[in-house]
């Protein structure tokens, strides 16, 4: 079930091409000066991020548009391996002013529903913080504890940049080991957004999937 849950990161298994690096793009390293960004998961439009994955492959996702659902307009991202986006899987992200939530994840195989839906990020960083969801992805039911810590320092691109802590700790409803969980720990950056991001999946006490996600270029609209 973890897999169906958590396609934004195995969704890599599926696409045989990497994504070329184009020329103009804008390193991360200095979007967190140039950029004048209030938050730590920009939505603009045209704002993109590729990263590097522990297989080597690189994953893309891009702020690709927007719809107005209920009355309520939610920025879309899409990702693929592949500059494809007919075939990526689109997530729907919706600002409140206690943050940001996430309402589905939709691909050509995928309708991943949050109901109700989940607070991903705080929109003030500063803090310690901590929440629990509890709720149904895809009629699942599913409890996701969250927390936030930092700011802790973070090297890259040559850079030391201060970035906040996300962990959420994922748990189904009525599995036969109670001990089943998936862990995703996410490092963030002002004016930048994710910046690596560690997918661990265990069945009891054993760790059996795991990835690491590190930014490799982005641009910031």
């Amino acid at each position: 079930m973890f897999k169906k849950i958590f396609l934004t990161i195995l969704i890599i298994f599926l696409f045989i091409f990497v994504i070329p690096v184009k020329t103009g793009i804008h390193s991360a390293a200095f979007a967190q000066d140039t950029a004048d960004q209030n938050f730590y998961f920009p939505l603009t439009r045209g704002s993109f991020w590729v990263y590097k994955l522990n297989n080597n492959v690189q994953l893309r996702f891009e702020v690709t548009g927007a719809e107005t659902i209920d009355g309520k307009q939610y920025s879309i991202i899409s990702s693929s391996t592949a500059q494809d986006y007919k075939n990526a899987q689109k997530e729907y992200f919706f600002e409140d002013k206690d943050g940001i939530y996430l309402s589905k994840r939709t691909a050509p195989n995928l309708n991943e529903v949050y109901i109700p839906m989940l607070k991903k990020l705080p929109w003030d960083f500063s803090g310690n913080q901590s929440w629990e969801w509890t709720g149904t992805v895809s009629n699942i039911k599913t409890k996701i504890s969250i927390t936030v810590s930092g700011p802790e320092n973070y090297n890259f691109k040559g850079g030391v940049y201060k970035a906040y802590k996300v962990i959420q700790v994922i748990k189904e409803d009525n599995q036969a080991n109670p001990n089943n969980k998936t862990v995703i720990t996410t490092w963030y950056i002002k004016g930048v957004g994710k910046v690596k991001e560690i997918n661990e999946t265990f069945y009891g006490n054993n760790k059996s999937y795991f990835i690491t996600a590190e930014l490799d270029i982005c641009s910031i609209k």
